[in-house]
């Protein structure tokens, strides 16, 4: 006979196993459906930070006008593949919407208490037997070369300041004794103080392995092939093998959670939002505080012996092709600061031949909300299916406080943070 598990999380990112840890400590039993094996999603070759610096979320003012500058620049920060396509356009309309003054002072403290409350589980997680954290605590340094983003970067520190954070801006000088590693043209910078960063790949895949110690059912290398739905309720999650009797269903798959809403009635307005990474050895780089590049549009994360140059955001469908233009825009950034770093051969092998490094070069989909936001909560239509995507270039730094809020959302408990912003409701 079939038993009935009394969860179902399907996606086994960063935010899937969280969602997992958090039921299975409140006494689930809970099954994970992951359709890869673990190793190349969103969660694994991003920037690996956490922070509390971003509660500006993307759809912001000016964030509409800077895309249409970039628009037919395929290297550009932020790309968008012009293409018919009915559920992109929507997601558009709404994204326009958002841009508002409003919209970014009703989110601001909701991203601040988020990002404040999943620091707080990243440390608790750490002190799991086995699970590899590798917690850095000391900040995030956005520097800036221009008087442009000098302002920007004021104005930036304002915003954080009023909303309780703590943030510097300091001068050449000053940037220079923080980080002595940097051979920079910057004339300053923004010091994000509570901003931290993590190995996310060791991260998820420890934490996972915690779980299959601990008796949780993970299936790797299951694809969702749809639900038995009757009614207001899933009582089955199919896969090509077998059907997953279940009492509840949550949906963390990341930028997949679209077609998989879609399958069981329940749109789900998020598009893969397409970033970058490489990630080289470190060598003689002494860099110790992660960089923000804002005005590039790059990150640089010093991770264990390695150092990983993320960017890029592409809307260009479920397109996992590597394209040259973008990979070296990334890397020419990276020797203005860090000049030791040896990125030519790497830029001349992707244009000979995109695929000819792949170990050191990763792409992957952000599930981007139109409003910048995450969508957690019950899907509209449903009493058992909840959602937990529309992270954007956030879910990793979200996912522990996306898990202990569906863990609460599952048990029909008060979450610990009001999730009103987040509903998917405000979708309908």
């Amino acid at each position: 006979m079939n038993p009935v598990r009394d969860v179902v999380v399907v996606g086994g990112g960063a935010v899937g196993v969280c969602c997992a840890y958090f039921l299975w400590r409140d006494g689930h039993a809970v099954t994970l459906v992951e359709r890869g094996d673990g190793s190349d999603g969103a969660s694994h070759g991003n920037a690996g930070m956490l922070v509390p610096s971003h509660v500006v979320p993307l759809a912001a003012p000016g964030v509409i006008g800077q895309g249409l500058r970039w628009l037919f620049k395929p290297d550009s920060p932020l790309y968008i593949r012009p293409r018919l396509d009915g559920e992109l356009f929507r997601w558009l309309w709404r994204f326009r919407a958002s841009c508002t003054e409003a919209h970014v002072c009703r989110s601001v403290p909701v991203l601040r208490d988020l990002m404040l409350a999943s620091v707080d589980l990243f440390r608790d997680l750490a002190q799991l037997d086995g699970v590899e954290v590798d917690l850095h605590e000391n900040g995030i340094l956005m520097p800036y070369e221009t008087e442009a983003g000098k302002r920007h970067a004021v104005k930036h520190a304002a915003t954080l300041r009023a909303a309780g954070l703590q943030v510097d801006v300091l001068d050449g000088r000053d940037l220079g004794e923080l980080e002595p590693a940097l051979r920079t043209p910057a004339i300053g910078a923004a010091y994000f103080r509570q901003d931290c960063h993590v190995d996310p790949s060791s991260f998820v895949r420890t934490l996972a392995a915690y779980l299959r110690a601990h008796g949780v059912e993970m299936l790797s290398s299951t694809e969702v092939a749809g639900f038995d739905r009757r009614g207001d309720r899933i009582h089955a999650v199919r896969t090509r093998d077998q059907l997953l009797a279940t009492r509840s269903v949550v949906l963390a798959a990341g930028a997949f959670t679209q077609p998989l809403g879609a399958a069981v009635g329940v749109r789900v307005p998020v598009q893969p939002g397409k970033g970058y990474s490489v990630t080289l050895p470190r060598g003689s780089c002494g860099l110790r505080i992660p960089l923000l590049l804002h005005e590039a549009g790059v990150t640089v994360t010093p991770m264990s012996d390695q150092l990983r140059f993320t960017g890029g955001l592409e809307l260009v469908g479920l397109d996992r092709s590597i394209k040259p233009r973008r990979v070296a825009a990334i890397l020419r950034q990276v020797t203005a600061y860090l000049p030791e770093t040896d990125t030519e051969a790497i830029v001349a092998a992707t244009h000979r031949d995109p695929n000819a490094v792949a170990p050191a070069m990763w792409t992957g989909f952000r599930p981007c909300s139109p409003d910048g936001l995450p969508i957690i909560g019950k899907a509209p239509g449903l009493t058992n299916l909840t959602l937990a995507t529309g992270h954007g270039m956030l879910g990793l730094a979200l996912a522990p406080i996306t898990g202990k809020l569906v863990a609460h959302l599952v048990s029909g408990e008060p979450t610990p943070i009001g999730v009103t912003a987040l509903d998917p409701a405000r979708f309908a």
